[in-house]
């Protein structure tokens, strides 16, 4: 007789144990992929609340940057007053194309633009841009209405003024003058109160005025600017020259390179700046954006001009920076830099007063009269434009722009035939 044989198996206990340690590993897999997935949406919450915050901070610069002043205006033109714990700020602003409300006000360029918190349905403070056309031949009731920031935590502003030609040391939460502007605004904002987005902004807009036509000047060829360079530029002992370089799409157009007419008058300085010694130099170039030759002046050796005729060999014109905004940036660092220049030269073509696509004005000479306050020589080189007669353009308001800007900043004018 065979023997009886016992079919192999797991008993209970092993069985409740085997399952017991599966519920564990599935319970430790859901809790990874829950804490990756909270970290993804953490993350993802973070990044869109920088992307508003930095969203926002752009539509308050780009109305503060454009705002406007006219002579007799009874409306003040920035006016800065507190709600509680938060700031609102109120311009008028000539905007610029694309900014926020184009589908609704596109027609209306000139807007009133209020910045200001309300409450939410569940209590929570938000930012609101508030948009108004200004009065015009039809006087256009148009607004629009955008929520920046869906949660707020800090909208503080704040300002400086000048006094006697100077920048106040202080900061006031508060401006509502007709007749005067203030020469900077610091903006603070955030969702989270431990760490707002902050940003300073020069005020360049100034009041018109009429200026007298340009003085008789005299002209200079391409070539001999090529060969001599710029005419005194850093000649006198101890001159900290500042050298801004136009590089939009307008300076490689028609059958000159000016970019390139440019850059070889600056490099021709820079050589005869080297061989004195004890003078220093900085090179700003400029499109939509601007550039820099290292962060400080820096002192015009042979090697250093060697360095800087091979950073000059990398300013090229680029299509994909069509504009001529980047003056206001370049001439804000020049002051900002901490260095004392005792001389600027602006290069540049016709265009450098407007930008490019918007043809709307660029206040060169605001920016001028609220930073250059010593009243450093601001000169001007112009290159002539594309299909443009010199003289005709000279005699339109363009060229009374300029005698403003020289006039004001002690500064001449050289025109170079092409």
């Amino acid at each position: 007789m065979r023997a009886n044989r016992y079919k192999l198996g797991y008993t209970l206990v092993e069985a409740m144990i085997a399952v017991a340690i599966l519920s564990l590993i599935i319970l430790m897999v859901y809790s990874s992929g829950s804490a990756v997935l909270d970290a993804q949406q953490g993350g993802s919450r973070a990044a869109k609340n920088v992307h508003r915050e930095r969203m926002t901070m752009r539509a308050i610069e780009d109305a503060l940057e454009s705002a406007v002043w006219y002579d007799h205006q009874t409306e003040e033109p920035i006016r800065v007053s507190a709600d509680g714990a938060f700031s609102n700020l109120k311009v008028l602003s000539r905007v610029p194309p694309g900014f926020w409300g184009e589908r609704t006000l596109g027609g209306h360029p000139l807007r009133r633009i209020e910045f200001f918190t309300e409450k939410d349905a569940s209590g929570n403070a938000q930012l609101i841009m508030e948009q108004q056309a200004l009065p015009n031949g039809t006087n256009s009731p148009q607004s629009h209405r955008t929520i920046l920031l869906p949660r707020l935590e800090n909208f503080f502003v704040e300002v400086r003024e000048k006094k006697s030609g100077q920048i106040a040391p202080e900061w006031i939460d508060y401006w509502d003058r007709t007749n005067a502007l203030p020469s900077l605004v610091r903006v603070s904002l955030g969702e989270t109160k431990e760490a707002p987005r902050q940003k300073t902004f020069p005020i360049f807009s100034n009041q018109a005025i009429h200026a007298k036509p340009p003085r008789k000047i005299t002209r200079l060829s391409a070539k001999r600017f090529e060969i001599d360079g710029i005419p005194g530029a850093g000649s006198e002992d101890g001159a900290n020259v500042i050298f801004i370089i136009d590089k939009s799409v307008s300076m490689n157009m028609g059958r000159h390179n000016r970019l390139a007419i440019a850059k070889n008058a600056v490099q021709t300085s820079l050589y005869k700046m080297a061989q004195s010694g004890g003078r220093q130099f900085a090179i700003y170039t400029y499109n939509k954006e601007s550039e820099s030759f290292g962060p400080q002046m820096v002192r015009a050796s042979s090697q250093n001009v060697k360095k800087a005729e091979d950073w000059l060999s990398t300013q090229n014109v680029d299509r994909r920076l069509w504009g001529n905004q980047g003056i206001l940036e370049a001439i804000q660092k020049v002051f900002e830099g901490g260095s004392r220049p005792t001389e600027i030269w602006l290069i540049a073509d016709s265009g450098f007063l407007h930008d490019t696509k918007s043809k709307n004005p660029l206040n060169v000479r605001g920016a001028l009269s609220a930073l250059n306050t010593e009243k450093t020589p601001f000169n001007i080189i112009l290159l002539e434009g594309v299909g443009q007669d010199l003289n005709s353009l000279l005699s339109t308001p363009f060229g009374t722009e300029i005698e403003r800007i020289r006039t004001e900043n002690n500064g001449v004018f050289i025109p170079i035939n092409l």
